[in-house]
C-alpha cells in the first residue's frame, strides 16, 4: 500500500471499502485502502463491520460537501447511513440535486445526543415533507449486491432498501457542525431540510422545554432546561434569537424559567436586566427577530 501523510486522525481499523477523497475522486480499491480526511467512528460498527462494503458504489461520506462528489444522479437511489449532522445535510443536498434518497439511522432519534426529542422529530418530518424518509431504529445488517455493485441494504427489520450509491456517514457527526473553539458555550449551525438549524449550549436532553414561536407557519426556538436552569436553546430560521441565546449562556448566569417569562421568552430582552448585564452582552438590532 502506498503511503501518505494523515492529521489528526488515527485509523483503527482497515477495510475494503470505495472511498470518496478529498479531492473529489470515487476510487475503489481492491485491497485495503486509508481513507483521508474521515475522521469517522469506526466504533459504530460502519462500514467495516457490514457484508458487502467493499461493493461499488458504496461510500464513505465524511460532510455535506460531498454530495456535490457524488456522480450524476439522473434519478439514482441513494441510501445514507447515519443521521448525524454529515449524514442529514449530505441527505438534503443529494436531494437538491436529484437524487432519490432514503437515510437509516440506528438510533431510534436523528441527531442523538445532540438536539431535543421535539427538534428531533421536527427534522425527520421536514425531510419526510421533502419526499426523504428517516428509518430511526433501525440497523443495516448487509450491503446487497449484484454483478460486483450495490443494489440496496438489508436491515434488521428483514427488509431491502432499494439503492444505486449507500454512503455511510456514521462517526463524524458533530465534526461537521461549524462548531465555535472560541467561546465557552457550544455553538453550531447546519442546513437541515430547506431550514437553519442553530443550537446554542446544551440541549439534548433537557427536563423542560419552552417553544417560543410555531414550527409549523415560520420561525421558532426551543429553549431547554434541566433542574430549572436554562441550558440551551434551538433555534430554526431564528437567527436573532440563537445570537441573543449565545451571549446570554456565555455570560454565564443561572437563567430560570421564570426570568424568561418577564420577557416572553426573548433573551434579547435580558441584556440590560441587572444580573444579567455582561461586557459579551450584544442585543439583537430593532426590528429583527
Amino acid at each position: 500500500m502506498p503511503s501518505a501523510r494523515a492529521r489528526g486522525t488515527t485509523v483503527t481499523r482497515l477495510s475494503t471499502v470505495v472511498v470518496m477523497a478529498a479531492d473529489g475522486v470515487t476510487r475503489p480499491s481492491p485491497k485495503e485502502y486509508l481513507a483521508y480526511g474521515v475522521a469517522a467512528d469506526l466504533g459504530t460498527g460502519y462500514p467495516c463491520a457490514v457484508d458487502g462494503a467493499h461493493l461499488a458504489g458504496v461510500l464513505a461520506a465524511r460532510s455535506r460537501g460531498d454530495a456535490h462528489r457524488l456522480p450524476r444522479p439522473d434519478g439514482g437511489r441513494l441510501v445514507v447511513v447515519g443521521a448525524g449532522l454529515a449524514g442529514l445535510e449530505l441527505a438534503s443536498d443529494a436531494h437538491d440535486l436529484g437524487y432519490r434518497v432514503t437515510v437509516v439511522e440506528a438510533e431510534r432519534t436523528v441527531l442523538p445526543g445532540l438536539v431535543s426529542p421535539a427538534t428531533a422529530a421536527f427534522l425527520v418530518d421536514r425531510h419526510a415533507a421533502r419526499g426523504v424518509p428517516v428509518l430511526t431504529g433501525t440497523v443495516v445488517t448487509r450491503v446487497v449486491g449484484a454483478d460486483g455493485r450495490v443494489v440496496g441494504v438489508e436491515t434488521d427489520a428483514g427488509g431491502v432498501v432499494e439503492a444505486d450509491l449507500v454512503a455511510f456517514t456514521c462517526g463524524p457527526r458533530a465534526a461537521h457542525a461549524r462548531p465555535s473553539v472560541r467561546r465557552p458555550t457550544p455553538w453550531l449551525w447546519s442546513r437541515q431540510a430547506g431550514h437553519r438549524l442553530q443550537l446554542a449550549g446544551r440541549t439534548a436532553h433537557p427536563d423542560v422545554t419552552v417553544l417560543r414561536g410555531d414550527p409549523t407557519v415560520g420561525p421558532f426556538s426551543r429553549f431547554c432546561f434541566r433542574d430549572g436552569l436554562l441550558t440551551g436553546v434551538e433555534s430554526v430560521d431564528h437567527d436573532t434569537v440563537h445570537r441573543a441565546a449565545r451571549h446570554l449562556l456565555a455570560a454565564r448566569h443561572d437563567v430560570t424559567m421564570d426570568d424568561l417569562v418577564t420577557t416572553g421568552f426573548d433573551p434579547g430582552d435580558l441584556g440590560g436586566h441587572g444580573r444579567f448585564t455582561s461586557p459579551a452582552w450584544t442585543s439583537p438590532r430593532p426590528g429583527t427577530r
